[in-house]
């Protein structure tokens, strides 16, 4: 562990998940590492019966914050019933009752999306884009630099789609993403926090650029752990390379949590 922000009181926060906590989680390269078979990325060894365990908590509330879609999701991540999840960077929300809430997109601008979707269907190997309930992502991970550069090359393509709609590109590791615009895990992250004490020990774990919108927004309400093999600039306040640190983690956090019930 690195801690990135000497002004951030760690064993302060420790002590105050003993009074309840929200711990916001990251999939893809958080709990499950970043592959080139991107319908193979299970969680790591040892990630799902720590999930367990915190699900049995009664005094923390544990989410799941996705760029994925729900439906995927649910697939990969494989948890028991009463797993709170948000797909599709918070425009799918599962309940932890299993009601699922999906938000409305206006059919302008399903419009640029489709554009968008039609793009990429007569330039790119259908291999290398997701076409998701609420955005369209090109990956780049399993081909050559040249490739890559070439891919990101078609960002100009998108110049009057996103001028013209609600829709914005957003860099991600590994690729881009057209996804509407004020939509992200940003949002995700106010909402849960409006519906928690402001007591509430808070944390979100992230890997990628789409969950420095989570940090800003938590900004001091709570820890911002990023969690990579390389470490990179980002607004968190603790660094963990997964798997091992990430697992730790985990563990401190049910430890601390036990504590407080006994």
């Amino acid at each position: 562990m690195k801690i990135l922000k000497d002004s951030f009181d760690l064993p302060r926060f420790y002590k105050s998940i003993y009074g309840g906590s929200l711990l916001m989680i990251d999939y893809d390269g958080t709990l499950a590492p970043l592959i080139n078979e991107r319908m193979q990325a299970y969680p790591y060894v040892g990630v799902k019966e720590r999930l367990c365990a915190l699900m049995a908590l009664k005094n923390v509330r544990l989410v799941i914050v996705s760029g994925r879609s729900m439906s995927i999701l649910e697939t990969l991540i494989d948890m028991p019933a009463g797993l709170e999840m948000w797909g599709s960077h918070g425009m799918e929300r599962k309940l932890a009752n299993g009601k699922v809430i999906s938000a409305e997109i206006p059919l302008v601008l399903r419009e640029g999306l489709d554009k968008g979707l039609n793009f990429f269907r007569e330039n790119v190997d259908p291999k290398l884009y997701d076409i998701k309930p609420f955005s369209v992502s090109l990956h780049w991970r399993s081909v050559s630099p040249k490739e890559r550069m070439q891919l990101n090359e078609f960002k100009k393509s998108f110049e009057e789609i996103t001028a013209n709609y609600e829709i914005e590109i957003h860099d991600f590791d590994g690729g881009f993403e057209l996804r509407p615009k004020n939509r992200g895990k940003g949002n995700v992250v106010n909402t849960l926090l409006s519906e928690m004490p402001k007591e509430t020990a808070a944390a979100f774990l992230g890997d990628d650029f789409t969950d420095e919108e989570a940090f800003i927004t938590l900004g001091d309400r709570g820890l911002k752990v990023l969690i990579r093999e390389e470490i990179r600039e980002t607004n968190a306040d603790i660094y963990l390379t997964p798997p091992s640190e990430l697992l730790s983690f985990l563990d401190l956090w049910i430890s601390k949590s036990q504590i407080h019930l006994e």
